[in-house]
């Protein structure tokens, strides 16, 4: 009887002590290492999504929403999606009289994660024109057209050109933009062989109005199996020693993690890759037929390349992958050939930023732009439209009749 009660206090100790080592180390991670909870997860993937008629998703309609400020912490940043579906404020279907209206295509840069509305690219680049003496009204169509080229192309082709845009700017990120084509989910196609509606069986948007798969996939909600246990997603210490596990498990049986077994690879691989040519061969078919159909439309298009962090600061690149890579390749530069043989515009904003250094992005790791790098980037889209004489002859046609 001794033995058995000697053997319970034992226990019993041990359970506390673990306890208090448990509760230490909790406050120790949530300290030192803050790590992303379920809860701080969901708050940073945003719920203004609903289902597409083209494509898998697009924005609710009519929606106020709020997501964490990344250059700011514990700010929140405004989201409002106005009553057509698109970021910002309300306007007609049909363009003001002398008005130039510029519509946006592009995924989260374009919608300007993380920032206010009047902080996002297209937002800066009305008021930039505006401030110049232009009439301009600026359509973001960030996330409302998808987030890949042919979810753009798709969108563009069935409903963007409703709005009888005078120029089409296409917000390219490098970062996946190109890896994220899904030529097998392209339910439809045009005579030119690209995608009019594009059906993905593995996305979904649930009752709160975020975007699930039912595949592991990174760019939606908790994937990694600690975020599907109640009360243990919310341990900063259990969500971290969870997602050590996740990588080493990945590791060993060599299954992708977070950004693929092959990340960034038109950045980080060299070329001569048949697969990634094969890819870049589609994209630029779709950026092609995006400028044919502006085109036929009578509207300018031009592109602006977007980079990911760590092209400017290679110090990042830790951050966000937990290890440094070299880079290995200027996709931009590669590219540029291709663009002026199709007489394509385009603005290289890795070059700007270069030519003109400061922080436009987090210094957290997050690889969308902060308030700086958006108000950077919708500046010199519009010294770009201005100095390359696309509003030249929709000034002469447009805003000064209207005046």
């Amino acid at each position: 009887m001794r033995s058995l009660h000697s053997a319970v206090k034992k226990g019993a100790a041990l359970l506390i002590a673990m306890s208090v080592t448990g509760v230490i180390l909790e406050a120790a991670i949530r300290l030192v290492k803050p790590q992303l909870t379920y809860s701080r997860l969901l708050a940073m993937t945003g719920d203004q999504y609903a289902p597409g008629k083209c494509i898998p998703f697009t924005l609710r309609p009519g929606y106020t929403a709020r997501q964490p400020s990344q250059e700011y912490p514990g700010k929140w940043a405004k989201v409002t999606i106005n009553k057509r579906g698109f970021r910002g404020k309300e306007f007609s279907l049909e363009k003001k009289l002398g008005a130039v209206r510029i519509l946006v295509l592009g995924d989260s840069y374009t919608f300007g994660v993380y920032v206010n509305d009047d902080e996002t690219y297209p937002a800066v680049l009305e008021s930039a024109l505006n401030r110049r003496g232009i009439n301009a009204e600026v359509i973001n169509a960030g996330y409302a057209d998808g987030w890949s080229p042919d979810e753009h192309y798709a969108w563009l082709v069935n409903e963007g050109l409703r709005y009888k845009p005078d120029v089409i700017i296409y917000g390219f990120f490098i970062g996946n933009d190109i890896t994220d084509l899904a030529p097998k989910h392209w339910a439809s196609l045009n005579a030119q062989g690209l995608p009019e509606r594009i059906e993905n069986p593995d996305i979904y948007i649930d009752s709160l109005g975020r975007i699930r798969s039912k595949v592991p996939d990174a760019k939606t909600v908790g994937i990694n199996r600690v975020y599907r246990i109640p009360f243990l997603r919310e341990s900063h210490l259990l969500v971290f020693l969870a997602l050590r596990l996740d990588d080493v498990i990945w590791r060993i049986s060599k299954r992708k993690d977070f950004w693929g077994n092959d990340p960034f690879p038109f950045i980080l691989k060299k070329q001569n890759d048949s697969v990634n040519d094969q890819q870049q061969e589609l994209f630029l078919r779709l950026v092609k037929g995006m400028k044919i159909v502006a085109e036929h439309q009578q509207a300018q298009f031009l592109m602006m390349e977007i980079p990911i962090n760590f092209q400017l600061d290679p110090t990042l690149m830790r951050k966000l992958m937990g290890k440094q890579m070299p880079i290995a390749r200027d996709y931009f530069a590669e590219i540029a050939p291709a663009l002026d043989g199709m007489g394509i515009r385009y603005l290289n904003l890795l070059e700007k930023m270069k030519e003109n250094p400061g922080i436009y992005y987090p210094r957290n790791g997050e690889v969308h732009f902060n308030p700086s790098g958006n108000r950077f980037a919708g500046e010199q889209l519009a010294q770009y439209l201005l100095a390359s004489g696309v509003l030249g002859p929709l000034r002469q046609n447009g805003t000064e009749e209207g005046k």
